[in-house]
């Protein structure tokens, strides 16, 4: 069985094994495997100068607000986006610790008369595969919280989670919430002391939105108490913290009155030089401070997490003199191991398509053309039926299993139910749907959870679910898929036939659904916009029009397009070909690390 180490494969070759491919591609990874040997992954990317600082008890310490790994709940693109980085540094081992809380419920998705009702159970650390190994407080009102510090050791890194039984769910409450800042002074002040408590000395801290920046102010407010001047705990903090903006929507910025910082901050300062401080800078902001005014003053580095969003943001936001902020890109990438179906994940490593790490060959694009379409077809084939199968375990809007023939094409729409991503934009005109639908055979996947505090969004699910529910043809091949996970969201990715990515140009900071697709194979049909907008010309089938409605009418012909490809082996495979050719390097998740440590740990003149 030697034909998967030559780099060309054949159709008779492959239809000719006597077992499925599946078990074929395990045999050929297990035997390759045994070949590799691994160079540092520190040494691949020149960086040889880091080993001394990054090391497990001078960690790179990320801090969000969820993270999604093992048991660990999240609810969206922030907590995949902070699992897939950790996995990432953990298969390199890099010492990373993501700092994050353990909230005391989980929040599920049910659908009553096509409504969204959110559905909480109360967990524990030890649900969630944590232990608990110290204890920790803050202040509240002058009152001393108590906070339990858990942990969950990984390779070289592990997770430290906060918890206390009033922390409640995830993303409790509105942004601007009294709880949702009890919260960030938890993750903030509370993760700081815990890393001291397990003695950890952050070589650099990561801060994923600005809500965190408690923990650099922590950082600054014990520089200054050690006998710095404000000035110099400024520059310390700053050469220390760098801050990603991971989303352009305004009401993901949250600002609170003088107030709140009152009950919740100034109690957990030490120093009154930096509470000071705070105060001018509410002052100046008219007696309501914004997280992201405190954290662009306070720290030194920032970046978005594409090129054009890092471009927008760099327009958009402004420090307190009204100073421009240069926000570098460092776009989002994907833990390709966690996103891509096995089968084509190890006939990627086998060809040296990516290496151990990940990182994509220098020569990825020649031997990415050199693949076999039918092995490829084939493995898409399993996917699907994988797929499938699975779907039979899920509900849909009807509270029935998920059943899809087996000859249709799959096409899918799955992301967080939010405005700008524009969940409805496919159903705008029905007829023309039920058409495309009929016409080429296509069954419809929608997933997704509105946020629990979006009304809107609610609504707007119900209304999409009835328009479903009028239209005979839309009913039977359109399936909303109830309480959308990352289980769900692997099978999807993998098995779908095409993917739809509908957010309205200029407001998706980077959006990774349509990388997962790529990476499997999938056809995008997607807006320019987010990292799908850093490649020039889109190697997808774009989303175009001066209005709305061209964007919709742009759509409906990327669906037929998509369809008239699927029934081309030829066409489909030079097309998803393309697709990873274009942006493997860009979806990579060692690619990301790489440009994270690049970007928070500067090469000195003397080490380069």
């Amino acid at each position: 069985m030697t034909l998967f180490f030559t780099g060309a494969y054949t159709r008779n070759a492959i239809m000719s094994v006597d077992r499925p491919i599946t078990k074929v591609l395990e045999h050929a990874g297990a035997e390759f495997e045994k070949r590799k040997i691994q160079p540092n992954y520190l040494d691949l990317i020149g960086r040889t100068d880091l080993k001394e600082v990054l090391t497990p008890c001078t960690p790179w310490v990320s801090v969000s607000m969820e993270v999604a790994y093992d048991k660990i709940p999240f609810t969206g693109g922030m907590g995949i986006l902070a699992g897939d980085i950790f996995l990432q540094a953990e298969k390199s081992s890099i010492p990373m610790v993501v700092l994050t809380l353990a909230y005391s419920s989980r929040i599920s998705q049910k659908l009553e008369d096509f409504n969204q009702v959110d559905v909480f159970k109360k967990i524990n650390p030890e649900d969630l595969g944590l232990e608990l190994v110290g204890r920790t407080s803050i202040k509240v009102n002058n009152e001393l919280v108590l906070l339990d510090i858990c942990q969950k050791n990984v390779n070289k890194g592990s997770i430290i989670a906060l918890y206390e039984e009033g922390l409640k769910d995830l993303y409790y409450g509105s942004n601007y919430s009294e709880h949702r800042l009890y919260q960030e002074v938890v993750l903030g002040f509370g993760g700081h002391r815990a890393l001291k408590k397990l003695n950890l000395n952050p070589a650099g801290i990561h801060l994923n939105e600005s809500s965190k920046v408690f923990s650099a102010i922590a950082i600054l407010d014990e520089a200054v108490s050690s006998g710095m001047s404000l000035d110099q705990a400024l520059d310390f903090t700053r050469a220390k913290v760098i801050l990603t903006n991971h989303t352009l929507v305004p009401a993901a910025v949250s600002s609170f009155p003088r107030e709140l910082f009152e009950n919740y901050v100034f109690g957990n300062l030490e120093n009154p030089q930096v509470t000071d401080w705070i105060i001018s800078l509410i002052d100046r902001e008219g007696g309501r401070l914004s997280l992201a005014t405190l954290a662009l003053e306070t720290v030194g580095k920032v970046n978005g997490v594409s090129k054009a969003h890092a471009k927008t943001a760099s327009k958009n936001f402004k420090r307190i003199d009204g100073a421009s902020v240069d926000f570098t890109p460092v776009t989002n990438g994907i833990f390709l191991e966690r996103w891509t179906d096995p089968r084509l994940y190890l006939l990627y490593k086998q060809v040296d398509i990516i290496d151990e790490y990940d990182l994509p060959d220098p020569d990825f694009g020649e031997k990415i053309e050199q693949l076999d379409s039918w092995q490829l077809r084939a493995i898409k084939r399993e996917a699907r039926n994988d797929l499938i199968q699975y779907l039979k375990r899920r509900v849909d809007q009807y509270g029935r299993p998920v059943q899809i023939p087996q000859d249709p094409k799959i096409a899918v729409w799955a992301r967080r139910f939010a405005d700008y991503k524009r969940p409805g934009m496919i159903f705008e005109d029905q007829r023309a749907l039920a058409d495309i639908l009929e016409d080429g055979n296509i069954h419809l996947i929608i997933a997704g959870k509105a946020h629990p505090t979006d009304e809107p969004m609610k609504d707007k699910m119900r209304d999409i679910l009835t328009l479903i529910d009028d239209n005979p043809v839309l009913r039977a091949r359109v399936h909303f898929v109830q309480d959308y996970n990352e289980e769900l969201a692997r099978h999807l990715v993998a098995g779908a036939d095409i993917w739809l990515n509908t957010p309205q140009v200029g407001q998706e900071a980077c959006g990774t659904s349509p990388w997962k697709a790529i990476a499997n194979l999938t056809r995008v049909i997607s807006t320019r916009d987010g990292g799908m907008a850093d490649i020039d010309p889109p190697a997808y089938l774009e989303i175009k029009g001066s209005s709305y409605q061209k964007e919709v009418e742009s759509l409906y012909l990327g669906l037929e397009e998509a369809v008239l490809e699927l029934s081309d082996q030829a066409k489909w495979a030079k097309k998803v070909k393309g697709q990873l050719r274009a942006y493997l390097s860009t979806i990579s998740g060692a690619r990301m690390l790489k440009d994270y440590l690049e970007f928070g740990f500067p090469k000195s003149i003397d080490s380069s």
